[in-house]
C-alpha cells in the first residue's frame, strides 16, 4: 500500500494533532529539538562515554523491541513509538524515516563510507544459558539418556507432597 502523504508529515500530525505555539512546526524541527538530544542522553547512559566507534554509532533500530524499550523511557520517543503503532508503520517505513544520529542508518552509512564493521559488543559479557535442570541431574547422579529437555528417559519421577492443616 502506498501512502498519500509523507510519513514524516503523518507522524508529526499524529504526535501533535493540535499543535500549540510551543510545539515544533514540522517533523524535522521536532527531530532536532527533541529526538536527537534524547538519543544522545541514552547513548551516554548506555556506553558511558563516546570514546569508542560503537558508542558514536550505536545503531539504534526503531523497529527492534529492545531498542524501543530503551528509548521509550524518554517522553518524545514514547510519543514517536506510539505514533508508529497508531499509524501501523512497517519496518521498512520506520527505517526510511529514522535516518539521524545514533540510528541503524547512521551506523550502516559509517560502515559503508569507512569500509569498517562496527562490532556490537552489547551483551557479550553474558554467557551461554545453561539449563539448571541438567546440571542438577548430573550432580545427583541421574542415570539414563536425556531427552534434551533435562528429563531422563526411562525413569519415572514421583512427587510426594504431605500437607498438614491445623484447624
Amino acid at each position: 500500500m502506498r501512502r498519500q502523504h509523507k510519513i514524516s508529515d503523518l507522524v508529526h500530525r499524529n504526535i501533535f494533532p493540535n499543535p500549540g505555539p510551543a510545539d515544533p512546526p514540522d517533523f524535522a524541527t521536532h527531530l532536532q529539538k527533541n529526538l536527537v538530544s534524547e538519543v544522545r542522553v541514552e547513548t551516554t547512559r548506555f556506553y558511558g562515554s563516546l570514546d569508542t566507534v560503537e558508542a558514536r554509532y550505536p545503531g539504534l533500530n526503531y523497529s527492534h523491541p529492545p531498542h524501543r524499550r530503551r528509548l521509550s523511557r524518554f517522553p518524545h520517543h514514547a510519543r514517536l513509538f506510539q505514533a508508529f503503532d497508531d499509524l501501523g508503520l512497517t519496518e521498512t517505513e520506520i527505517g526510511m524515516l529514522c535516518r539521524w544520529e545514533g540510528t541503524l542508518w547512521a551506523r550502516e552509512r559509517y560502515e559503508r563510507d569507512e569500509g569498517v564493521k562496527v562490532v556490537d559488543t552489547t551483551g557479550t559479557e553474558i554467557g551461554k544459558w545453561v539449563d539448571p535442570r541438567r546440571s542438577y541431574a548430573r550432580r545427583n547422579g541421574a542415570n539414563g539418556a536425556s531427552d534434551g529437555n533435562g528429563a531422563a528417559s526411562g525413569k519415572e519421577i514421583k512427587v510426594m507432597t504431605d500437607i498438614e492443616v491445623e484447624i
